[in-house]
């Protein structure tokens, strides 16, 4: 049995690459540092926070992956058919943890196979995860 800190899980889905943060009309080197400051940043910011947590990165990008094994945190394989299916993939990777959250980079994502992916996970872990009213950044709370 795990303490309670360390029975957490929480998702993090990162393109990474690229295309990242694609929406941002910068010059692409300059929208990959910048993306890749913010994925760095929530990576820390969650570990700092939830001290004992698993963070469960969810990316395709190599690179994002070596600094996230780097850190001491988990990759998951992006099945790379967008945001929905990463955070549905971080979900089943958490499986066996009492508590999940999941964040995301927009507003409104991971709708309907990440809801299904939590709501799936909780039927499989006996937790009860419920959308958070308090930001529309992180999904699911158990």
């Amino acid at each position: 049995m795990r303490a309670p800190e360390q029975d957490w899980a929480v998702v993090v889905p990162v393109k990474g690459g690229p295309l990242a943060k694609s929406r941002l009309h910068l010059p692409r080197d300059a929208r990959a540092a910048l993306a890749d400051a913010f994925a760095r940043d929530t990576v820390d910011a969650l570990a700092a926070g939830m001290p004992g947590a698993a963070v469960l990165v969810v990316t395709p990008d190599a690179e994002v992956a070596r600094w996230v094994t780097g850190a001491g945190h988990a990759v998951v394989a992006d099945p790379g058919s967008g945001l929905d299916s990463a955070v549905a993939a971080g979900v089943g990777a958490a499986s066996g943890f009492a508590s999940l959250a999941c964040t995301s980079g927009a507003p409104g994502s991971a709708g309907a196979v990440g809801a299904a992916g939590a709501f799936s996970w909780a039927r499989t872990n006996g937790a009860n995860p419920k959308p958070n009213t308090r930001s529309n950044r992180t999904k699911y709370l158990g």
